[in-house]
This record gives structure tokens, sequence and C-alpha cells, in this order.
């Protein structure tokens, strides 16, 4: 506990924008949910010019912590189908190099020194090295993390970028399509006993996701508390 309100006061700033980065997406995605379902005759009627700048808006409001990315596939799917892959994955790409190199502006590498300062952690990350793109796949594979605040800890955390970028949509992309299916189902089906059918699967498939990552990252970090390190180097 000492450690962790160490990190914390050092950190100040860090731990500031987390608290905002997991507060921001309820407030602004109830309001554009409200307002694209109010107005989803007119939007429906848009042509691909203005999906395309929808993604690229949504590409930095995920990336600033300000619609949940579970959120914007949902709502994607809902409006414009199976055709929201070709939105939403590009515009997930785009928030994750945002994100990453938003932290590395914010943090100023101040995390991660505050970190190599205690020697228990400076041996936990040398262990957890080899593991790097195995904890970001699990990080974003479950959909309870937030976009944002995950980025912004992993690019603090010393991640390097390629690792970033390969992990990050290689976890993103079965929630994406889970939850882009989510969307199409939930403006198809009329049936309440279908509909309710079809949501127990995702309920289902969620909690799956859940468990996996769960599972994962206590195996990885576990395995990295428990060996002894061999080497100790920066991970970058």
């Amino acid at each position: 506990m000492k450690i962790i309100i160490q990190i914390l006061k050092e950190n100040r700033v860090s731990t500031s924008v987390l608290l905002l980065l997991a507060i921001m997406p309820l407030i602004v995605s109830s309001t554009i949910g409200t307002l694209a379902l109010v107005n989803e005759s007119q939007v429906n009627n848009y042509h691909w010019g203005y999906w395309l700048g929808f993604a690229l808006m949504t590409a930095f409001t995920m990336a600033f912590a300000l619609t949940p990315t579970t959120f914007v596939a949902i709502l994607s799917g809902y409006l414009i189908a199976w055709q929201a892959v070709f939105t939403v994955v590009p515009a997930y790409c785009l928030a994750l190099v945002i994100g990453y190199f938003l932290a590395k502006w914010l943090d100023h590498g101040r995390f991660f020194q505050s970190l190599m300062k205690i020697k228990e952690a400076e041996e936990v990350i040398a262990r957890l090295e080899a593991e790097q793109l195995k904890i970001i796949v699990l990080a974003r594979l479950s959909p309870v993390l937030p976009f944002a605040v995950t980025s912004f800890v992993l690019s603090m955390a010393g991640a390097r970028l390629r690792t970033f970028l390969l992990g990050g949509m290689m976890g993103m992309l079965p929630r994406t399509l889970l939850a882009i299916w989510v969307g199409i189902q939930t403006k198809e089906f009329f049936s309440s006993y279908k509909q309710e059918e079809e949501y127990l699967y995702f309920q289902v498939l969620t909690v799956v996701l859940i468990v996996i990552s769960v599972w994962g990252l206590i195996s990885v970090f576990g395995k990295a508390l428990k060996k002894s390190p061999t080497r100790h180097h920066n991970i970058e």
C-alpha cells in the first residue's frame, strides 16, 4: 500500500488524467447516443463522406476518453450494420496512436522512472518484458477495461509502439466485432423473445472475454512475481 501511495504522489498529473479518462465517456456517450437515436431517420440518409468524418471524430473521442469504444462499435453497427467494420477498425487504429503519444507527451516518462526507483517493481518489469504482447492483447480483450485508460497506462509503462499497436488490434478485434453484431441485432430483431435470446449470447460471450482477459493477466503477472529475474533492463 505504501508503494502505491508513493507512486500516486509522484505522478499526481497522470493520476488525475486517469480519473478523468474513466469518468468522461459516460457523460459524452449518453449525449451522442441520444442525439443519434432521436435523429435516426436523418442519420440513415448520410452518405459515406459523413461516416468517414464520423470515424475520424470518434478516433479522437475514443483516444481522449470522450466515448467508450464498445459504445462506438454498437452505435455504428446499429446505424450502418457490418459496414461499420470499415469505419470503426481504422478509427481504433488511429485512436491507439493518439492515445500512445498523448500519454508520452503528458507523462514525459515520469511514471516509468518512478517505478524503476522501486527495486521490487524494477524486477517485475524486467520479467514482464518478454510478455509485452500477451499483456497488451489480454488487456484489450476485456470489454470492461476503459480504452483510453489502458492506452495511457500501457504507454506510461514503456510499451513499444509496434507491440502496442499489434497487441491492441489483436485484442480489440474480437470485442469490436461482437459489439457491432449487437448493434445490428438491436435494430433487426422485433420479437422480444428472440431479442432476449440474442442478448443472452452477447452476455455469455462478454463474460467469456472478461474471464479470458482476467485469467490471462493474473497468470502472466503471477508468474512475473514468482520467478527470479535473470536480467534488468527497460521496456523500451
